[in-house]
């Protein structure tokens, strides 16, 4: 049987995101954009398997809110 989408998308980030080797994937949060053939555009939002909706909301909010790496 094939795996969920949420574990495969969850090996994906894991294998091409981090931020440098060696680090494990825990969580992560995902937002995307559709557009429709008639232009119409939709907002969905999706979190790592296992994830409360707590723990995405709080990644989100670090995301925007929090200090990134250099300052920036």
């Amino acid at each position: 049987m094939d795996r969920p989408a949420k574990d495969r998308l969850h090996d994906a980030i894991g294998e091409h995101a981090a931020p440098e080797p060696g680090l494990m994937l825990t969580k992560w949060a995902l937002v995307a954009e559709w557009t429709a053939a008639d232009g119409t555009r939709t907002l969905t939002r999706t979190g790592s398997p296992g994830s409360a909706r707590w723990d995405t909301s709080g990644l989100w909010h670090e995301a925007l809110y929090g200090e990134w790496p250099g300052g920036e």
